[in-house]
């Protein structure tokens, strides 16, 4: 191929009279060449056998009175000439996360002579793409934004003697790798849960570094491990100030920043309180500090104290455990049964469960006096024994009957009966047994009352 200076021919003019003699060209084509004052005829353009094999250019010469022309042929000779080449890039960037075998990059060629044209890679990182027959660009193997962020590559095109090379730039664009999951222990919990408790774990994958965890906690609630990304509980839930807090945490492996938003749902708690009487029922005798009853409460949102409402004044609460005791004593006679309420708060919340206790009456009348009285072995009859009862209250007891229970093996006793008196007697008419002089010596005589529940 001719270069554009190269100097095709040489045209020369001589004036008889010495003047000076200039030069122009025309004819088809002659704007490819150009001729200097010398008459240099060099070409202004490229060639292009394919296109013109041959140019007829006239040359004049002129004296600047007369011209005189001159036609000359260039003839072009054909040479095998490099193919043409254009390339496309598909985008202007590709994520790290591009599938290998996606396309990067088009391209279209020529060859004047229309030879085969093949392609061919070449430059650093060339080996991550791979070209095919048709000219077409693909990803041979994952790329990487951290270890190159792009790549120069040259795009050969040659026919088998000529090459031609286009460079392509394909950027990497960078992908979030890191990929952060929180899990709440549970989506709602009790207002009464302890501080320190687990409120939610943390886990990363694809992180490039070490990760570090941080909280955004606008109700100051939490506290964040910053190493393992676990969530406790720093501050007391109340239920009544805010029933829902919601915090970010955000974990950072130095290159990416992932964050996830919670909302905890907050479980209102109410007081929960319930009692036992230790008895239904209690004998009128029951000593004084006896437990009446036993107290519990769960759910407390804070100490619990008790307090005690007591019409009767018969009864003791404490106000740390609930335990109400006998105060003062009980009388049947005087009132059956006592009402009185027990009440129990945490400071929030306040609750009260009313008790009755029962009064069981004690018969005094079963409690037997006996009076002894020594007998000589002669002794007449008549009432010698007196055995009288400390009965006093009303009802059945109020009248007991009385008989002998042992000791009167012979039949020397009889027994008479009064209101609120027993009387022993000895028959007159009998004489006083031998077998007597153990009981006397004993002095001892067992009465049994007649009532229902005797006691001796």
């Amino acid at each position: 191929m001719l270069t554009p200076v190269a100097v095709l021919a040489t045209a020369t003019g001589l004036d008889p009279e010495g003047s000076n003699v200039s030069y122009f060209l025309s004819g088809t084509g002659s704007d490819n060449f150009q001729i200097d004052s010398n008459g240099n005829i060099t070409l202004n353009g490229d060639l292009d056998y394919e296109t013109t094999e041959s140019y007829e250019l006239t040359i004049f010469a002129s004296d600047g009175e007369f011209t005189v022309p001159k036609t000359i042929t260039v003839t072009v000779s054909d040479s095998n000439e490099a193919p043409s080449l254009s390339s496309s890039v598909a985008f202007n960037s590709f994520l790290e996360n591009t599938a290998v075998g996606t396309t990067i990059a088009t391209s279209e060629s020529s060859d004047p002579e229309s030879d085969t044209v093949s392609y061919s890679l070449s430059g650093t990182g060339s080996d991550k793409f791979s070209v095919d027959a048709e000219g077409k660009v693909t990803l041979a193997s994952s790329l990487d934004y951290e270890t190159a962020t792009s790549y120069s590559i040259n795009l050969n095109a040659t026919d088998g003697a000529n090459t031609t090379t286009k460079t392509l730039t394909i950027n990497v664009g960078n992908v979030a790798e890191l990929v952060y999951s929180g899990n709440l222990a549970a989506n709602a919990q009790n207002e009464t849960i302890a501080t320190g408790s687990s409120i939610l774990s943390s886990s990363v994958s694809g992180a490039e570094g070490s990760v570090t965890y941080s909280i955004n906690d606008p109700d100051n609630k939490f506290a964040i491990n910053s190493t393992t990304g676990e969530v406790t509980l720093a501050n007391a839930l109340d239920y009544e100030t805010k029933t829902a807090h919601t915090f970010t945490v955000t974990a950072n492996d130095g290159a990416n920043t992932e964050s996830q938003t919670f909302t905890l749902q907050v479980n209102n708690v109410t007081l929960s309180f319930s009692a036992n009487l230790a008895n239904a029922s209690q004998q009128e005798t029951i000593s004084t500090g006896s437990t009446i009853l036993s107290s519990s409460a769960s759910n407390a949102e804070g100490t619990v104290t008790y307090s005690l409402t007591d019409a009767d004044n018969k009864f003791a609460i404490d106000s740390s455990t609930g335990q109400v005791t006998l105060a003062n004593a009980l009388d049947y006679e005087t009132k059956t049964s006592h009402t009185f309420t027990v009440t129990a708060t945490d400071g929030t919340t306040t609750t009260s469960q009313t008790y009755t206790l029962n009064i069981t009456d004690v018969a005094f009348g079963n409690m037997v006096v006996n009076s002894y009285r020594s007998l000589e072995e002669n002794a007449n009859s008549g009432p010698y024994l007196l055995v009288t009862s400390l009965e006093s209250d009303s009802g059945n007891l109020a009248s007991p009957t009385y008989s002998i229970t042992a000791g009167n093996e012979s039949g020397v006793f009889t027994l008479a009966q009064a209101i609120s008196l027993g009387s022993m007697m000895i028959p007159q008419e009998q004489p006083f047994p031998a077998i007597l002089q153990s009981f006397l010596v004993q002095r001892q005589l067992i009465l049994k009352q007649l009532n229902p529940t005797p006691l001796l």
